[in-house]
């Protein structure tokens, strides 16, 4: 199996603004580029689900700049929106499981949002703060994300099920943000 990576390109329009990025991909070495989308917008923080078979990424093709998940085919294939919407949806996370976490707004501030295959999106944060960067555990089953509460970036721990937050670091100004879980296999 070749192992691919996900790049977005800037591209610039006749008015020399930054506004097109597309998504690429190619092997570890770099041989092989391959475009994967060519339209007007930006598409932009791809992750790929864990097994390798699509890559999600958000879209800013929806109407006042509202950022819409999407998700590809490595082979360029298969491309199709999954949030409709005006709003933004940020940070997208995939779980071994197929649930994909994002930050939305959806309810009016940045909360940490669950949607599960076949089923509706769900709230699992409900704070007047910015909950965003959601990343799951190996095995699926929680979240780490980064919250403004209290006024300081820090890393805070939820259930997939839902539940009550747990803070995990506790630091001063600047904080910590963009937490990001050890795989399975480097845990001890």
């Amino acid at each position: 199996m070749i192992q691919t990576w996900v790049q977005v390109e800037n591209r610039r329009t006749q008015s020399d603004s930054r506004d097109a990025n597309e998504l690429w991909v190619c092997d570890l070495d770099g041989a092989g580029l391959r475009e994967l989308t060519n339209r007007a917008g930006l598409q932009h923080s791809p992750a790929w689900d864990p097994h390798g078979g699509k890559i999600f990424y958000l879209s800013d093709l929806g109407p006042r700049g509202s950022h819409d998940i999407w998700s590809i085919s490595p082979d360029g294939s298969e491309d199709q929106q999954l949030t409709f919407g005006e709003l933004r949806h940020l940070d997208v996370a995939i779980s071994i499981r197929g649930d994909i976490a994002y930050s939305g707004n959806q309810e009016g501030s940045y909360d940490v949002w669950l949607k599960a295959p076949a089923a509706m999106p769900v709230r699992l944060t409900d704070d007047p703060a910015l909950d965003a960067h959601p990343s799951f555990s190996p095995d699926g089953e929680e979240l780490l994300f980064e919250s403004s509460r209290g006024g300081t970036l820090n890393i805070w721990r939820i259930p997939r099920s839902g539940g009550a937050s747990v803070q995990v670091t506790h630091l001063e100004a600047p904080g910590a943000r963009l937490p990001v879980w050890s795989p399975a296999e480097a845990v001890p």
